[in-house]
Parts: structure tokens; C-alpha cells; sequence
């Protein structure tokens, strides 16, 4: 199943002052108004600092927590696009408890903006002991911020 960091609903904006900086500007001119001196307001730039923003998840292969019937090996498909970087996304596929080997691949060229689309395909072998379990794709961007999927598995 898809997991983020935060609320789906409420967005945060993409940029947000900096609290520590924020802090020392309020104190300082907190201070100048108690010592009644003008000439200590001066004035700089607030510094923004950018948040980082989970890998965007596109549909392919099965939707997100969708219950996958398996009576044979089965391609599992996923596509994905870091809204902050163009450089790889890392994507780590388990089924059940044991690791599984998919290579991410580039879909076109990357732009100028931020935002190549990756995706990665991994073929998950018949196996009667997966009744029950899940298969998952863990997706990370270089800066750590991460996006899970997870498929419900019955073998027939």
C-alpha cells in the first residue's frame, strides 16, 4: 500500500522558512524595541529551505494494494517520477520475506525541469509458499524521501 510521510490531502508548500533563522530575527528585533534603538533594524533576506518531495507513483501493472492471483510466474510493473531530480530512483522489490532483483530503466530523455520518469519490472516465480503474502516495491529518491507499494498474493 501507498505510505507518505504526510497527509495526501493537505500538500505542504513546496518551500517553507527556515525556523531557526526565523527564531534569531524575532529575537533580535524583539531586542531592539525593548532597548528603544532604531538603527539595530536591519534587514535580510529570510533564507527558504526546500522540502523534499516523496517519488509521484504512476499506474502500471497492478493499482496499489489490488489482490494479485498467481497460477503462474507474474510481471509486476511499476512507474515512478522524483518531482524534485532528475538522477535515478532506487527501487527495492520483496515477495514475502525474500529479495527480489528488478534494474530501474529511464522512460525518454530528462527535460530541463526536474522529473524523469523511471520505472522497473520484476517477474515474480511461481511459488505455492507466496499464498497469502505480499509482494512490495519500496521506492527511494537520492535525497531519502520514499514511496511503498504493496500487492496482496494468492497462488491458485
Amino acid at each position: 500500500m501507498t505510505t507518505r510521510s504526510r497527509s495526501p490531502w493537505s500538500r505542504p508548500a513546496r518551500f517553507r522558512y527556515d525556523r531557526l533563522a526565523a527564531g534569531v530575527i524575532l529575537a533580535w528585533h524583539a531586542g531592539c524595541i525593548v532597548l528603544g534603538q532604531m538603527a539595530c533594524f536591519v534587514t535580510w533576506e529570510m533564507p527558504l529551505v526546500e522540502e523534499n518531495e516523496p517519488p509521484t507513483i504512476f499506474p502500471g501493472g497492478f493499482a496499489d494494494g489490488e489482490l494479485v492471483e498467481m497460477s503462474e510466474d507474474t510481471t509486476f510493473f511499476v512507474r515512478a517520477q522524483d518531482p524534485d531530480s532528475q538522477e535515478p530512483l532506487l527501487f527495492l522489490w520483496e515477495a514475502g520475506n525474500d529479495a527480489l532483483f528488478g534494474e530501474p530503466s529511464q522512460i525518454g530523455e530528462p527535460g530541463e525541469e526536474a522529473g524523469a520518469l523511471w520505472y522497473s519490472v520484476v517477474v515474480v516465480a511461481y511459488d505455492p509458499d507466496l499464498d497469502g503474502d505480499t509482494v512490495q516495491c519500496h521506492i527511494y529518491d537520492g535525497d531519502g524521501a520514499s514511496v511503498d507499494l504493496a500487492w496482496p498474493v494468492v497462488v491458485l
